[in-house]
């Protein structure tokens, strides 16, 4: 497994050669995957649900209507996992 520095700090990260061979992936240690993302790696989706809704205790006090605070996915990407697959669902909702 190859060991790679971290893209935001000097920290040495093993990722598997899959993932060293895709351009598109950055990575990340510990520290940095559990902090929020600076804003070009940030996630462009909205929060749809509130601190009053039922996850309350998940969005950790967002708000409907604030930026997501979760990773991009892939470099290139606007979104993360979650809210792209809340786009596609959008798009073929719309498309039918």
């Amino acid at each position: 497994m190859p060991r790679v520095k971290c893209t935001f700090c000097d920290t040495r990260v093993v990722i598997s050669p899959q993932y060293h061979a895709d351009e598109t992936h950055f990575a990340r240690c510990h520290k940095c995957r559990t902090s929020v993302p600076p804003d070009d790696y940030r996630c462009q989706g909205t929060i749809k649900r509130g601190s009053t809704g039922p996850r309350s205790k998940r969005s950790k006090g967002q708000h409907r209507g604030d930026r997501c605070r979760n990773w991009i996915s892939r470099l290139g990407c606007k979104t993360c996992s979650t809210h792209k697959k809340q786009v596609i669902e959008n798009e073929t909702a719309v498309d039918n």
